[in-house]
């Protein structure tokens, strides 16, 4: 939990305690805020989950670090921020070349919408790419 915390993990306060003849490991409840009398469930999702390992992935298995963890994290933070961003930074770059704005744009936009339908439907890559066709005619359509 400490090398958790150095990372830059969120951790719960951990101590070990000696109660009588035995060690205690002690850790702050994690899923639970508020008023201790009347506390609220807070959700959470296991590393094991974030990291989409398999339930048979064992100690040793070099999926299974702090640094795994923290690449999926920043990974999942800077795609959210191409995914929100990248159409004014793009036009931004292509304004020197009038023309061609919204033709690129598009292009762009129909690869993003392509990807995310292959990742919805990652065992038919037909019916993706023909649901990413009938988005992009879509919203031909809705500009006319």
């Amino acid at each position: 939990m400490s090398l958790a915390g150095r990372v830059g993990l969120t951790v719960p306060q951990i101590a070990l305690r000696t109660h009588a003849a035995h060690q205690v490991f002690m850790i702050e409840r994690f899923d639970r805020d508020g008023d201790p009398a009347c506390p609220q469930r807070r959700l959470f999702a296991s590393a094991h989950a974030v990291l989409q390992l398999e339930p048979s992935a064992v100690r040793g298995d070099p999926r299974r670090s702090y640094l795994h963890l923290a690449a999926a994290a920043w990974l999942s933070s800077a795609a959210q921020t191409v995914a929100s961003q990248w159409e004014p930074l793009m036009r931004e770059a292509l304004a020197p070349l009038p023309g061609v704005h919204d033709e690129v744009v598009e292009s762009v936009r129909w690869s993003f919408g392509l990807a995310s339908e292959i990742e919805s439907r990652p065992d038919d890559l037909a019916m993706a790419v023909e649901a990413a066709k009938q988005a992009r005619m879509r919203r031909r359509s809705n500009r006319r």
